[in-house]
């Protein structure tokens, strides 16, 4: 399913505003890659065998980008870079 994200942190000013814009497919990580994926979300995150149990009642989910824009105004008004794939 195509899907779009943003990721910034939050900024008081107009000219400190920089982050991504994504737009690429998202679903739930098939059933045969969860052991995997899990075991890697694990890895990165080390802090989750503290909350085992929620981690274990939710759903993974994979986000694969097919169109990336970096804004970043620090380095001007509407600085930006694009990359797409397929």
């Amino acid at each position: 399913m195509e899907r779009q994200a943003a990721i910034y942190p939050p900024v008081d000013d107009w000219r400190s505003i920089h982050g991504l814009q994504l737009k690429g497919r998202c679903g739930p990580v098939p059933d045969d890659q969860l052991p995997a994926a899990m075991e890697h979300y694990r890895r990165r995150f080390a802090f989750i065998t503290e909350l085992e149990g929620a981690v274990v009642a939710s759903r993974l989910y994979r986000f694969e980008p097919e169109w990336v824009r970096l804004i970043d105004n620090r380095q001007g008004f509407g600085h930006s870079q694009e990359s797409a794939w397929a």
